[in-house]
Parts: structure tokens; C-alpha cells; sequence
């Protein structure tokens, strides 16, 4: 008598039978291995696998029986966070790992109970050599050299079940894959190994759930008392600070060295990028920081996205910062002179763009408390440079509390 899992395909057509063997032996590659995160791969079907019946079948019932899907899963969950550590990741991140498993065809029927099953009669102790070499091991069993038992590994080495390619650990935190290459080759997030192209990178999970560890350390929960613009997530982070060429590896570090305030919802919420807050005033004044103490281009290009001088011809710009630092007039400026305009002068457009606050209501309260632009160009291209006091500093401090 035919299995369940084959007697479905009876009645189905190529097309179904096609997306079925996917979605089936999707779920086979998971089970032959259930405790690792990355599902295993091998070129040819394991021959250690005691039951292949009772594999297929229990995956069938995988595929079709949700209640009993999510059970396993969480069996799964579970086992990472309880004995290997990972109670620092979030249930997003674990939800995320998953969500490649979790679809369910509508054309096949309820699987029947699959009785007297134990899953160590089709776990392999098989997996292919990357997942070893790109963790730096060189140690193989006797049996095969693109073979290994990963319960033979010496306890030093970092355990298989949580190895991640960079595919698989980009898209469980919600992060560009991008995003994940600069953090390893930062050594923010380490991988496991050194490729020569992003897509071969491993890493460890244990180093994730550290890095996590960290950063829910330094976190805060956000006061009950807050203005909406004082925060930024990290996608508005990442807007903030491009412009210096910054990335999430330079944001991540200054969060991690406590030079940039974090903030989650209450202290208890389990932390992943999509909850992170950090101080959007802390990151301005780490940018500012970084100009003030490195070399940059001020070209026309340059000056326009550094002012926000929309409506202004920026070579008129540039010759007021000659006539104003007394400077020769070569329609163009120095590093130099870019720096000593900025020390010596507030761009208001700049300040409130970078802030989020309208400038025209700024405006108005600089006006009543008599402090004016020292170059004005009107209403219509509205665009004000104010020279620095201290008065000015303390009213715009001011105005940011309130």
C-alpha cells in the first residue's frame, strides 16, 4: 500500500506536483537535521537515515497539519534558546527562520496521525564541508573527507545547529544583505570565515545573541514624556548619517561604544532592528563631530545636499563664504574654509532638516526673541544663516525640549 505522502499526487496536476516535491522535501531537508538553523544540504540523500518512510510521512504531516507544524517549531525554539543560549534573540528572528516552512498548499488533504515516530530515526549526522571549512575546522570523519558528525566536534569549536549562511541571517533580522557584509567585515557581527565574496559568508549565532546582549545592556526604556522627533529608527539613522558615507556598521558601533543613547519600548521588549530606537540628537552631533575632524570635498554638489540649499545658486553661496572668512574667490572652497564657516555660522535650513522641525515656525520664534539671520534670502527661497552665540545655542537647546 502506498504511503500517504504518494498517494496525494494521484490526483494532482504537474503543476501542483511540481510546487508539492518543493515545499515536501523543503521540509525533509529541516527534519533530517532538526536542531540546526541552517537546513541541511546534501548531494546526494543521506544514507544514515534509518526510516525514510516514516521521514516523508511525518513531513507530509509537517506540510498539512498546522497545529502540529508549530509545535514542532517551537520544539525547536526552544532547544536554542534553553540549551544553547539564544534567549537574547527575539521571537521575530526565530519566526522569521521559519517562514520558508510555514506555507501550507490548499489542494492537499490533512495527513492522518503518523504513530510510533521519533525523530532519531531520520536524523543524519551529515552536512556539507562548508559549513565546516567556513567555520575553520578541519576535523572530518573517518568515514567520508565531505562528511562529518557534528556530535564528534572537540567543544571548542562552534557548534553546527547554530551556523547561518548570510542568506538565511539577513532575512530572519529583517537587514539588507548588504547591511550583514558590512557588519561582518567591520567585525561587529564576526562570521565565521573570510570569503572572497559576501554570499559565502557563516557566522555563528552565539555571536548575534552577544551582540544582542550588549545592546539590550546599554538600552532604555522611552521616557513617558517624549517628543516624536527625538528618536529615530534605524533605517532613519542609516538617512541621517549617509552623507558622511557612514553605514549600519559605523551606527551599530557608536551604540555599542555608548556614545549614541538607545532606546526600546518598555525594558522588557525583546530586542531586534525593527524596535531599536537611538537619540537623534546624539547622532547629529556625532556627525558634526566627524566633520569637524576630517578632510571632505566641499564641491557645489556637496555644499547643496550639506545646506539643503534648494532655491539658492550655490556659487552665490560660495562667495559669501569667501566674502564672510575674507578668502580668494575661486568658486570653490577649501575643507578648511568649509570648517571655519561652519564654526563661525548656523545653517537653519540644515538644523531643522536634520531635526525634522518645521523652519518656519522656528523662524518665527527666533524673530520674537530677537535673534536674526545674518543672511536672509526671503520667503520664497527661505534660507537663513545665523551667526553662533551662545544665546542661539541656548534657545535652540531650548526649543528641542520643549
Amino acid at each position: 500500500m502506498l504511503p500517504e505522502y504518494q498517494v496525494v499526487e494521484t490526483v494532482m496536476s504537474f503543476a501542483e506536483r511540481e510546487e508539492y516535491y518543493s515545499y515536501l522535501y523543503r521540509v525533509v531537508r529541516l527534519l533530517t537535521r532538526f536542531y540546526d538553523m541552517q537546513a541541511n544540504e546534501c548531494r546526494t540523500f543521506p544514507s544514515d537515515i534509518e526510516n525514510r518512510r516514516m521521514l516523508f510521512s511525518v513531513s507530509y504531516r509537517f506540510l498539512t497539519n498546522p497545529k502540529f507544524r508549530e509545535k514542532q517549531l517551537a520544539k525547536r525554539v526552544e532547544y536554542w534558546r534553553k540549551k544553547l543560549g539564544l534567549h537574547n534573540l527575539s521571537r521575530r528572528f526565530f519566526d522569521a527562520l521559519h517562514n520558508d516552512v510555514r506555507q501550507t498548499l490548499s489542494y492537499l488533504p490533512k495527513s492522518q496521525d503518523v504513530s510510533e515516530y521519533h525523530f532519531s530515526l531520520f536524523q543524519t549526522s551529515k552536512v556539507l564541508v562548508p559549513r565546516l571549512n567556513h567555520a575553520k575546522k578541519t576535523f572530518f570523519s573517518r568515514e567520508d573527507k565531505n562528511l562529518v558528525f557534528s556530535t564528534q566536534l572537540p567543544e571548542q569549536l562552534p557548534r553546527l545547529e547554530i551556523q547561518l549562511r548570510i542568506s538565511e541571517l539577513s532575512n530572519s533580522l529583517g537587514l539588507k544583505f548588504s547591511d550583514v557584509t558590512l557588519l561582518a567585515r567591520a567585525d561587529i557581527l564576526p562570521g565565521l570565515n573570510s570569503p572572497a565574496t559576501a554570499r559565502d559568508y557563516w557566522f555563528n549565532v552565539a555571536e548575534l545573541s552577544v551582540m544582542f546582549s550588549k545592546i539590550s545592556a546599554l538600552s532604555k526604556p522611552l521616557p513617558e514624556t517624549k517628543n516624536p522627533g527625538q528618536f529615530v529608527n534605524l533605517d532613519g539613522a542609516k538617512l541621517l548619517v549617509q552623507q558622511c558615507k557612514w553605514t549600519i556598521a559605523n551606527i551599530l558601533d557608536l551604540v555599542l561604544s555608548g556614545k549614541c543613547p538607545v532606546f526600546m519600548e518598555t525594558k522588557d521588549s525583546e530586542l531586534d532592528f525593527s524596535k531599536l530606537l537611538m537619540d537623534r540628537e546624539s547622532l547629529i552631533l556625532q556627525v558634526e563631530d566627524y566633520y569637524r575632524h576630517h578632510e571632505v570635498n566641499p564641491n557645489t554638489t556637496f555644499l547643496h545636499q550639506f545646506y539643503s540649499t534648494k532655491g539658492i545658486v550655490v556659487e552665490h553661496f560660495i562667495g559669501l563664504i569667501h566674502s564672510v572668512l575674507n578668502t580668494n574667490r575661486e568658486g570653490r572652497i577649501t575643507s578648511a574654509e568649509f570648517n571655519a564657516f561652519n564654526e563661525r555660522f548656523l545653517c537653519l535650513n540644515r538644523w531643522c532638516r536634520l531635526r525634522k522641525i518645521p523652519m518656519p515656525a522656528l523662524r518665527k520664534a527666533l524673530e520674537h526673541s530677537n535673534i536674526k539671520p545674518i543672511y536672509d534670502e526671503g520667503a520664497q527661497k527661505r534660507f537663513y544663516l545665523y551667526s553662533r552665540s551662545n544665546t542661539l545655542d541656548a534657545f535652540l537647546t531650548n526649543y528641542l525640549k520643549n
